[in-house]
């Protein structure tokens, strides 16, 4: 069996009024820091990805954001203590032709 060492989570940034979400959001975060599982997520501090993100990093997790460059992108970055390599700012949401996509450990 293969264990998981990174999980990319893609979920909403809008933060819904039923807290049972955020509640598992969190729970997410803290379960993916205690068993020493990388995230990969959205970048944002916003909604649920945001709480993910929050807990993990709260929990002693490693976070690894996504986001596109430009305003826009700027506006999610999740917080200025984040580190520098945690972060991939993407001209395009797709890779080029041949290229392939790097998991945190290959850069």
């Amino acid at each position: 069996m293969v264990a998981i060492r990174t999980l990319c989570v893609f979920c909403g940034s809008s933060s819904p009024a039923d807290s049972r979400y955020r509640d598992t959001a969190r729970a997410l975060g803290e379960l993916l820091a205690g068993t020493g599982v990388d995230l990969v997520y959205g970048g944002g501090r916003a909604g649920l990805m945001g709480e993910i993100a929050d807990a993990a990093l709260a929990a002693g997790g490693r976070v690894f954001g996504v986001i596109p460059a430009g305003p826009a992108g700027r506006a999610l970055i999740q917080r200025a203590d984040t580190p520098k390599d945690a972060l991939a700012v993407l001209a395009s949401a797709r890779p080029a032709a041949g290229q392939q996509w790097l998991t945190p450990g290959e850069r």
